[in-house]
């Protein structure tokens, strides 16, 4: 073989070489681009995931807190109408005023009150 006949092939071999390692190394790049891609989707879904958790919990909180307002609301109103439902039921069985408020522990005028209503 002639020298400049090995030269050439050598070349060639070098520029195969050469294409072989441009394209692994955009393989690489895409590979490296989309792990990072990956990643940050990832770290994204986590984000949005903690944030869905954050805003059950305060509306899991807010529920909460409403009913238990709630219920704390009802049981005053339906103390202060079974005191009211006594006031009348004393006054009809004759009961003064100034004694029903007595017993009760209440005073005169919510007792006047009631009875005027």
């Amino acid at each position: 073989m002639k020298q400049s006949q090995v030269l050439q092939d050598y070349r060639l071999n070098l520029l195969k070489v050469y294409k072989i390692i441009r394209e692994a190394a955009g393989m690489l790049c895409d590979y490296d681009k989309s792990e990072r891609a990956q990643m940050l989707r990832d770290a994204q879904i986590k984000q949005e995931l903690e944030e869905a958790t954050i805003k059950n919990l305060a509306k899991a909180e807010g529920i909460a807190e409403g009913l238990v307002q709630g219920k704390a609301e009802g049981i005053v109103e339906g103390a202060l109408e079974q005191q009211k439902v006594s006031i009348r039921t004393m006054y009809k069985n004759g009961f003064e005023p100034e004694m029903i408020a007595k017993a009760l522990s209440l005073d005169l005028s919510f007792v006047l009150d009631v009875l005027e209503k």
